[in-house]
């Protein structure tokens, strides 16, 4: 009982604290502003209650309307990334993604079309990080209260019953824990970014010295590695291109 005591605890440790909501007064303004084609101001808003560590997926679905209505692909896209991350299920943010994403020059494909990774993509559609960790805590409970009610029931129909469901649940805890595992371990390896630059110069080191290898517009969707300095590391998934890129052409997309 200490152990199941001890993974619980472990698991909720997991769940991570929600994200703040943007001040409604302050979000009403910059709405209106946005309303009334003020789109550079409406920025400016929404970037100061960002700034204030607000972290709210309308705030977010907002902010990336008002820079694609501005012409900032890279930005707009950044902040449909963001706000798909607090609400994955949300229709006009799944809708306003693929908009601006269809227009981006650079597209590459995310990961390679495989069982694993298919599902792995299916729960991060469906769910949260928060949610997946909920969720592998809630099957992890029912899962060793089954188990202690199973070792308690005398020999009979119920019993059989619930021993044999024990195997379904046993398997969807696993499917569950696998998948915040893996989400985890991606989200502390490797960041998901976007460039956000008009255009990247992508150098093979960490100076302009190196010289320029390839260039990738506003909007492209790759991974950032490292940081050393004013540079950091990116890479374009599913190909073998990667380079240095000035910091501020490329913006991760988790806070």
């Amino acid at each position: 009982m200490k152990r199941i005591a001890l993974i619980t605890l472990f698991l909720a440790a997991l769940i991570f604290v929600p994200g703040v909501w943007a001040d409604g007064g302050e979000m009403a303004a910059a709405n209106v502003l946005a309303a009334n084609g003020r789109t550079a101001e409406a920025i400016r808003a929404y970037e100061n209650l960002v700034s204030q560590g607000m972290d709210d997926a309308n705030l977010y679905f907002n902010l990336g309307n008002a820079y694609y209505q501005n012409g900032e692909l890279g930005q707009a896209i950044l902040n449909y990334r963001r706000a798909e991350q607090l609400a994955p299920r949300d229709g006009d943010i799944q809708h306003n993604l693929a908009l601006a994403r269809a227009q981006a020059p650079d597209q590459f494909n995310q990961t390679p079309d495989t069982i694993v990774t298919i599902f792995l993509a299916d729960m991060a559609d469906w769910l949260t990080l928060n949610e997946t960790a909920v969720l592998t805590l809630l099957l992890w409970t029912v899962l060793w209260l089954a188990l202690l009610v199973v070792r308690r029931l005398g020999h009979g129909r119920s019993r059989t019953l619930l021993k044999y469901s024990l195997l379904p649940l046993a398997l969807l805890f696993l499917l569950s824990a696998f998948a915040l595992g893996s989400r985890l371990q991606t989200a502390n390896n490797i960041k998901e970014a976007v460039i956000v630059a008009q255009v990247a110069d992508v150098y093979a080191g960490p100076g302009e010295q190196y010289g320029s290898d390839f260039q990738l517009h506003g909007g492209a969707e790759v991974a950032l590695y490292q940081t050393r300095g004013d540079w950091a590391q990116i890479g374009a998934p599913g190909t073998a291109m990667r380079g240095w890129v000035h910091g501020g052409a490329v913006t991760a997309v988790s806070r």
